[in-house]
């Protein structure tokens, strides 16, 4: 999987973009959305998989070794 540089930033940036585009912030309001609801257990997995994924790419090292690394 190749990343290049910013790629997280404009995933969401365009996502935010994509959504005000589709729908109004009163609308948000109005179902119940907020920034504090956990997402899903299979994206949290996906994100953590890219996120890793990248991370590892950059470091030679998975998100797990560099957090015993910091401890």
């Amino acid at each position: 999987m190749q990343f290049e540089p910013g790629w997280l930033m404009k995933t969401c940036r365009a996502a935010h973009i994509s959504s005000m585009m589709q729908n109004s912030p009163s609308l948000i309001r109005s179902v119940g959305l907020n920034a504090d609801t956990p997402v899903p257990d299979d994206e949290a997995e996906e994100l953590f998989a890219l996120m890793n994924s990248r991370f590892r790419a950059w470091t030679g090292r998975s998100l797990a070794e560099q957090m015993q690394r910091s401890t």
